[in-house]
């Protein structure tokens, strides 16, 4: 139905539906059950679940939701492709799962260094490992994070660089995420088949000569930007950043 929007990654597919129509839910999980099915794939409905998606500000408890889906769970979080998204769009359980993995690769680092591994070497491998761990999908949920959440998982590189597991001059955490915002950002601009080009806004014409932007895209209009979740979206956040 108009509205509707069906993502597929490899064995994972996501269903994205508007509240006006919830009442088709069920026929349209009975037409993913028929492609799969013509695709000599099945659905499993056991490990299908649903989330109801609302506003931060939104109290649960006043969200009038769809009738339950038969046979599949409804749940406050799903992890979409490694990064744990909630209900309400916040990402304190991602953080929460972050900072628990990161204790741990901690300790694995202690255990190399008591072993004699040291500088450079020590330094390549907690990139490799703790670092990457913390930066997977910044570019999807740093803009959501707030100022605690940010802290606490600057808190954890300061830990590794008070134990030398990097070097004294390693970045901040919000220096790594721009850098990867502009990388990402950058990917999309140049190759039309990115996944994310189509999100981005169109060219925008002009026959002054302005001062040189990271993009020649047009701006979304401010009544497009007024939404505080949609300002926290990463291409958003990149379209706008020389702007701001």
């Amino acid at each position: 139905m108009p509205g509707d929007h069906i993502s597929k990654y490899a064995d994972d597919s996501y269903l994205i539906m508007p509240p006006t129509n919830s009442a088709s839910i069920n026929n349209e999980l009975v037409h993913v059950a028929q492609w799969a099915s013509h695709n000599n794939l099945k659905l499993n409905q056991s490990k299908s679940t649903e989330m109801i998606v609302h506003k931060p500000r939104v109290k649960k408890d006043t969200v009038n939701p769809c009738a339950p889906i038969p046979g599949v769970k409804r749940v406050d979080s799903m992890v979409i492709l490694g990064v744990t998204v909630q209900d309400n769009l916040s990402f304190d359980e991602h953080v929460n799962r972050i900072a628990t993995q990161c204790a741990q690769q901690m300790y694995a680092l202690r255990v190399l260094s008591s072993h004699g591994l040291y500088g450079q070497n020590m330094w390549e491998v907690t990139r490799s490992t703790l670092v990457s761990k913390i930066m997977y999908g910044s570019q999807v949920w740093w803009g959501f994070a707030n100022a605690s959440q940010q802290n606490r998982l600057q808190s954890i590189l300061n830990r590794a660089i008070k134990q030398k597991f990097l070097p004294p001059n390693f970045p901040s955490l919000a220096d790594l995420c721009e850098k990867a915002d502009t990388v990402l950002f950058s990917n999309v601009l140049r190759n039309s088949d990115h996944v994310l080009y189509k999100l981005l806004p169109p060219l925008k014409s002009t026959g002054y000569s302005l001062r040189k932007r990271i993009h020649d895209r047009a701006l979304p209009s401010l009544s497009d930007s007024k939404d505080s979740l949609i300002r926290k979206t990463f291409i958003h956040r990149m379209v706008y950043k020389d702007t701001y």
